[in-house]
């Protein structure tokens, strides 16, 4: 008798190449005899109550904290990935403060201050005060975010300005600008404890490399300090499986960008040949009983 369990995905998620990614992960389970029920954020309470079954866990392939909290506190659900990992990954200044926390190389980076939907233009004094050590040009990122759509490269202070005036409600953060990484980047994906594939992501047209922005991907092979990286900041953010994305600085310095809990598989299998679909499907399945382990903060 197959496992049954839960695949959640976010209400936006309804354009092809979501639902492409959402078969894949049937299919992968299917695979392991598992049979996942994929539903949308909006569905979950009502399902879940008019369906009372015993489901085993859920591949939690949304960021809605409150589905994946009444999955965990209501029916008992073991969660992959958990919600803490997820809050962490998806607030980019929670994920620079775990950096911080396990010695994780990353961008020197500045957290804005929080105004409640207040324009945080109107402090821009004390924001250039804030920031004073940075020259242009410089990275500005809204906390929430996601595929580079929210990330942007000021040049100067009028630049500044006009985009804090756009987007300056929003939670931001400032990050420096490294120049030797413009167009391109590594994203290594990790399961468990175990790096599965490694692709390098180039885009000459912009200074971000999603593939989402116009990159290209292509399998590349890394060394094991690269693998040991990736690793320790999946670990710091508490995620079973996740993209890592690394930069290099000029002078060939690794440098942690972001780690990415619900990072699309399929145009990494496809520059691979690698089956990572299955490999998270696998994972989840011989892990989903075993209580979960709280990193500590640690030097590596």
């Amino acid at each position: 008798m197959a496992i049954e369990a839960l695949l959640v995905y976010n209400i936006t998620q309804d354009n092809e190449r979501a639902q492409i990614q959402i078969k894949a992960f049937v299919d992968a389970f299917a695979k392991l005899k598992v049979k996942l029920t994929p539903l949308p954020n909006s569905q979950v309470v009502k399902y879940t109550q008019e369906h009372p079954k015993e489901f085993a866990f859920a591949l939690f392939w949304d960021k809605d904290i409150h589905i994946s909290t009444y999955l965990e506190n209501d029916l008992d659900l073991p969660i992959f990935n958990s919600k803490e990992s997820i809050m962490t990954c998806d607030d980019k200044a929670l994920t620079y403060l775990a950096f911080r926390n396990f010695h994780i190389p990353t961008p020197k980076t500045t957290i804005l201050p929080y105004t409640f939907n207040i324009n945080v233009f109107k402090y821009y004094d004390e924001v250039k005060s804030m920031i004073s050590s940075y020259q242009y040009p410089f990275i500005v990122k809204e906390r929430f975010g996601s595929y580079g759509d929210q990330v942007y490269l000021v040049h100067d202070e009028k630049e500044f300005k006009a985009l804090l005036e756009k987007v300056g409600k929003n939670a931001l953060l400032v990050q420096e600008y490294i120049s030797a990484a413009a167009g391109r980047d590594y994203r290594i994906n990790v399961v468990g404890r175990q790096v599965i594939t490694s692709v390098e992501r180039y885009n000459p047209n912009d200074f971000r490399s999603n593939v989402n922005q116009g990159g290209t991907m292509r399998e590349i092979h890394i060394s094991p300090k690269i693998k040991r990286l990736a690793l320790n900041a999946v670990r710091a953010v508490g995620a079973d499986f996740a993209g890592v994305d690394i930069i290099f600085n000029e002078k060939g310095e690794p440098l942690v960008i972001e780690v990415n809990t619900n990072a699309r598989t399929i145009s990494v299998e496809h520059a691979t040949g690698i089956y990572l679909t299955w490999y998270i499907a696998k994972y989840i399945k011989n892990h989903y009983r075993r209580p979960r382990r709280i990193a500590n903060k640690t030097h590596f």
